[in-house]
């Protein structure tokens, strides 16, 4: 769930992923299976990815998702609005899957804030 802690919160969305053993030997890990993809923009072609990933979903056992860059095309665009409106879009399948992005150059506005303020990336001692 995100939100501003006061007046709004979105719905709340729960999702179970694979925390690995970082212990040695790793030959007996899971593998794990990615839909990896970029250049997703907010229009009717978003609507149209969107769609398609839903349906992988059903067809397709994946543990996530690896987006590497050009959200939206400019997530900054309205103030910032364009990026509201793609992450809404995005919503069925970053809430219910891990979801991981990686800036693209459209993320490079000043300093890619608008990315930085949506994605909270995983850190821990491993990376």
């Amino acid at each position: 769930m995100v939100g501003d802690g006061f007046n709004f919160n979105s719905e709340k969305f729960i999702f179970s992923g694979r925390t690995p053993d970082y212990q040695e030997p790793f030959d007996d890990l899971d593998t794990v299976r990615m839909i990896v993809f970029g250049d997703w923009g907010s229009g009717p072609l978003g609507s149209y990815t969107r769609d398609l990933l839903n349906e992988e979903a059903k067809i397709r056992d994946f543990d996530g998702v690896l987006h590497y860059g050009d959200f939206a095309y400019d997530l900054h665009d309205d103030e910032g609005e364009k990026g509201d409106m793609f992450f809404r879009m995005i919503q069925p399948i970053a809430g219910n899957y891990a979801y991981m992005g990686i800036p693209g150059n459209h993320e490079d506005h000043r300093n890619a804030t608008h990315f930085k303020a949506r994605f909270n990336m995983p850190v821990n001692e491993a990376n």
